[in-house]
């Protein structure tokens, strides 16, 4: 008896996780073509970073900003993207007064879902996922700047409503 309730319920649970067009696709993600999705202005509205080896130590921390708090946990307003579709790229840092302070520019490219940024001084290699209405960017960097990149960092982009 128990052997047929157990094989009753995992036919009920795999019966009810099959879509009909035989696709597993969540509604949260969906595969895109990152090359048509990201050119036009992007608006960083959340992060999450855990730095580990902080100063070469076995200390380490994480930064959590969630929507709405970027302003009071960073101190500038989110950061804008702009990618152009000629493969170059801005990003502009602005103070609370929107004042720019800092400007980053460089070419972008992607590979299937991998976004590669590159500056004059630096390559940085995120895997993208596109969400409902923004795109979640995931990476190992040098967040903390100890030369090792053992950093996690999450960031949320929405399109900019200009």
């Amino acid at each position: 008896m128990k052997t047929l309730l157990f094989l009753a319920c995992l036919a009920l649970i795999t019966f009810s996780c099959h879509s009909p067009e035989g696709k597993t696709d969540t509604p949260e993600t969906n595969e895109v073509n990152l090359d048509s999705l990201l050119p036009g202005t992007w608006e960083n509205i959340s992060l999450e970073v855990v730095v580990n080896s902080f100063n070469n130590t076995d200390s380490s921390y994480s930064i959590l900003v969630p929507r709405g708090e970027w302003e009071a946990k960073l101190g500038i307003k989110p950061i804008r993207t702009t990618y152009e579709t000629n493969n170059t790229y801005r990003s502009e840092y602005r103070d609370l007064k929107d004042s720019l302070v800092q400007t980053t520019r460089g070419i972008w490219n992607v590979f299937g879902d991998t976004l590669m940024l590159i500056e004059s001084d630096a390559t940085y290699e995120y895997l993208v996922r596109a969400r409902k209405s923004a795109v979640e960017f995931t990476a190992i960097l040098d967040w903390d700047g100890d030369g090792r990149e053992d950093d996690l960092y999450k960031g949320i982009q929405a399109k900019a409503e200009d």
